[in-house]
């Protein structure tokens, strides 16, 4: 992280050793873990009610870091314009759902219509309020994405970025099943919608020449394959 930072991990599982392991890699101001029976929903909103800055990164745990520059282009964005939300991924929205291009460092910030569905969402951003209307998240069973209900009430400005910042390399589901359209966001590709293992994996060793990385994204393929 290219800026100063407290890091709140927000943890739904109950391995000792998977902590241990994100302390000893992360150095987490703080770690809150899930009691059985809370909701994720409820976990995000006790790791947030700890958050003291005035910005909100939400990361989750199936993202590669890409391009780090794009933070710095989006602080810079949020300083110029009166932006309140800025997702660090274009992909799938389209240029339908802009009404403002605007370039800022090496990205172009893309303005989303009113009207534009999930302006709030959960994917990698960085915003300037900690809950969507001022309100925590919801708990409880959702009949849609729940993206749709926690964004009730948000009436911010929200934007996408240009660029190949962030790849999602969660492309099964629970069960281990191929999410195909997944696929244009794991390769940065517009209407791909197949992949092999073969090419996964070749197309996350170009990523990074980490080997604990390697390992552990060939670990994920080997358990859902």
């Amino acid at each position: 992280m290219p800026q100063p930072y407290e890091l709140i991990v927000a943890y739904d599982g109950w391995d000792t050793n998977y902590l241990d392991m994100l302390t000893a890699a992360g150095h987490p101001d703080r770690i809150v873990v899930k009691d059985k029976g809370m909701s994720r929903f409820t976990l995000i909103n006790e790791a947030l009610d700890y958050a003291s800055g005035e910005l909100f990164m939400h990361l989750e745990n199936d993202f590669y870091w890409v391009d780090e520059s794009c933070l710095e282009s989006a602080l810079k964005a949020l300083n110029k314009y009166h932006i309140d939300f800025i997702r660090f991924e274009l992909l799938p929205f389209t240029t339908n759902q802009f009404n403002r291009f605007e370039i800022v460092g090496d990205h172009d910030i893309c303005w989303m219509k009113p009207e534009t569905p999930y302006r709030w969402n959960l994917n990698p951003h960085i915003r300037t309020f900690k809950f969507p209307g001022g309100k925590s998240l919801k708990d409880g069973n959702f009949t849609e994405q729940p993206e749709r209900h926690h964004g009730e009430g948000y009436n911010g400005t929200s934007c996408c970025m240009s660029g190949d910042n962030f790849r999602h390399l969660g492309i099964y589901d629970e069960s281990g099943h191929l999410k195909e359209y997944y696929a244009e966001r794991f390769f940065d590709k517009r209407g791909k919608r197949t992949a092999i293992k073969a090419e996964l994996l070749d197309e996350f060793n170009q990523l990074t020449d980490n080997l604990l990385y390697r390992k552990l994204f060939l670990s994920y393929l080997d358990d859902n394959e």
